[in-house]
């Protein structure tokens, strides 16, 4: 189900950027938005 997988991504993301800034961690935001794309570039596909 696509939007569970992209609410739990979202979920993913708060809960790391929390976490990551009380442990003094920077959160990869450029990762986070090639993967974002990539599974909208898989959920769009034509199968």
């Amino acid at each position: 189900n696509w939007d569970a997988l992209f609410k739990t991504t979202a979920l993913f993301r708060r809960i790391a950027l929390e976490v990551g800034d009380a442990l003094g961690y920077r959160y990869p935001y450029d990762l986070d938005e090639r993967v974002s794309s990539y599974l909208q570039s898989i959920r769009n596909l034509k199968l």
